[in-house]
């Protein structure tokens, strides 16, 4: 599910609305009252074509539309979405109110591959994305596991991946200080799991010789929202 939709509440000018889609990457809008409650869709690509004062005017009403719900199951949505083309998302609805949506995106894989075969098809392409990558790269998460060590980085620091893959960074640490104390005082990873640092860089001399620019940035996962 995606939190990320355009909507606009039913006495909005249809005017105002076809600018803001004009600046919007949305195909889809959900008109809903100021308390969230779903009262009707309008496809974005014919919004120009209609003629009406206001959203309540041209908008389909969920009478005719179709939504799902959060715990509804996500076997038909394949289906939905193939006879549907022109549909880029569908509602989610809460007791009335609009939640999220689902958008066409999801299909691309969910409906490709049964829950099994879809991690497994994406954690295969992510590797193969990150192997392909001539640059060192290693994720560490926020509780200091290193989770991924591409194939290029591998080769630098001399290391097999599935030996510091899955453990603490301090395993892998190893490979680029050749003592505790240096990995103390010179790593960015403990200040960064702190909070201290965001983003930065620095050269560092490997525990093989090799000298190499350590650039690092950190990601956060933010809102509530999470995908099917």
């Amino acid at each position: 599910m995606d939190c990320d939709y355009l909507s606009g509440q039913p006495h909005d000018p249809v005017l105002v609305t076809q600018w803001l889609i004009n600046t919007s990457p949305h195909k889809m809008l959900y008109v809903t009252t100021s308390e969230g409650v779903l009262l009707g869709v309008i496809r974005l690509q014919d919004i120009h074509n209609l003629r009406g004062e206001t959203l309540q005017d041209i908008m389909v009403p969920l009478s005719e539309s179709w939504v799902v719900g959060p715990e509804d199951s996500t076997d038909f949505l394949g289906p939905l979405f193939d006879n549907h083309p022109d549909w880029s998302s569908v509602p989610v609805v809460d007791q009335g109110k609009l939640v999220g949506v689902v958008s066409r995106e999801w299909d691309i894989f969910s409906h490709r591959y049964t829950v099994d075969d879809t991690g497994l098809f994406l954690e295969q392409l992510q590797q193969q994305l990150f192997d392909a990558i001539f640059t060192g790269l290693i994720v560490v998460d926020r509780h200091g596991i290193t989770r991924m060590l591409n194939a290029a980085g591998a080769e630098i620091l001399g290391v097999v991946p599935a030996s510091v893959v899955g453990k603490p960074y301090e395993e892998l640490a190893q490979y680029l200080f050749s003592h505790i104390t240096e990995y103390l005082k010179g790593s960015a990873i403990p200040l960064a799991l702190m909070g201290t640092v965001t983003r930065g860089e620095r050269q560092l001399q490997l525990a093989n010789g090799r000298d190499v620019l350590f650039k690092f940035g950190t990601i956060h996962n933010q809102g509530p929202c999470k995908p099917f």
